[in-house]
């Protein structure tokens, strides 16, 4: 009975998540990378119940499988990963002039690929109220060993993970 009273559907720890200042950590890497799984992995150590936890879908491989921008609070714990959709040639552009306003925590948990912040001028740089509980703190960029091991064909994709890295660094956010 003791876990009935204390149980918080998923959905609503987004907004718990929302009232406090939280650390926040954007994961950013190319598609396939591990991201999701790394989610899923955090989020089945931290839980009191020890249950095996799979939120963040999984299995995008070369494609992506994560298209939103996620949030996911980490129990026990003033932390939020940001799980954000994989870096492909297809939209290395649209992440990179995203990638500022993400960081500044302008965009909220549910954000999709592709979307125009310019569509939602109004809400996203008006409205501050919530804006410093999103702002990112730091990176872990994924990096697969596929790009480690085949650099040749590879160069295109991490010279991309180093620009964006060189962008968050030019903001401030990492060193």
């Amino acid at each position: 009975m003791p876990r009935l009273k204390r149980y918080v559907p998923f959905e609503q720890s987004y907004n718990q998540a929302d009232r406090g200042l939280r650390y926040n950590i954007l994961l950013l890497g190319p598609a396939g990378s591990g991201r999701s799984s790394f989610v899923n992995c955090a989020l089945t150590l931290l839980d009191p119940e020890g249950f095996i936890l799979n939120r963040a879908a999984v299995g995008g491989n070369l494609r992506n499988n994560t298209r939103i921008l996620k949030r996911y609070p980490l129990p026990g714990l003033e932390v939020s990963l940001w799980d954000m959709w994989g870096i492909t040639n297809d939209n290395f552009q649209y992440t990179r002039a995203i990638l500022p306003t993400l960081l500044e925590g302008r965009l909220p948990s549910g954000w999709p690929l592709g979307e125009a912040p310019q569509q939602h001028q109004k809400e996203l740089f008006h409205n501050t109220d919530s804006r410093t509980s999103r702002r990112i703190h730091c990176m872990i960029v994924f990096v697969p060993s596929r790009l480690l091991v085949h650099r040749e064909a590879s160069e295109g994709q991490l010279a991309s993970l180093r620009e964006l890295i060189h962008i968050a660094s030019a903001i401030g956010m990492c060193d």
